[in-house]
């Protein structure tokens, strides 16, 4: 597999293996800088990216659940339940992954739909997890 620059598709890194963790796990023990990579449709549940330095890089459509934030460019924590994770434009609460601008505008019939107790705990959280991404980010209704 390779990881490419996303503005200029050089190699950043490759290495023979079958998943992106795979891949990603041997360029963080070779201390390969992220800058400007393409995570462009990868799925990195379960890795754990603490230190990371991802700025510039293309994150558009990669699957973010799970990801433990560097507190700049992915936030994260958890409340009861589900662990959440989101950035400007995204928020992932547990294995659901939505655009900010969808989860406010998602029906509770919508929301029931998810888990038994999602329901109860949107409402719960919903106006603490808007308010935590509107410190971090402004308005990030995109």
């Amino acid at each position: 597999m390779k990881l490419k620059r996303w503005d200029t598709q050089e190699i950043i890194f490759e290495m023979e293996c079958d998943s992106w963790e795979e891949l990603l796990k041997g360029a963080l023990k070779m201390k390969i800088s992220f800058y400007r990579a393409d995570f462009r449709d990868s799925d990195f549940r379960g890795s754990d990216f603490r230190g990371s330095d991802f700025r510039g890089s293309n994150f558009r459509d990669s699957k973010h659940q799970y990801k433990i934030g560097n507190m700049r460019e992915w936030h994260s924590m958890q409340l009861d339940t589900y662990e959440i994770g989101f950035n400007n434009r995204l928020l992932c609460i547990g294995c659901q992954q939505h655009t900010i601008k969808e989860w406010k505008n998602f029906t509770d019939d919508e929301i029931s739909k998810l888990d038994d107790d999602a329901l109860e705990w949107w409402n719960k959280w919903k106006d603490h997890i808007l308010k935590s991404i509107e410190l971090c980010y402004g308005d990030a209704d995109v």
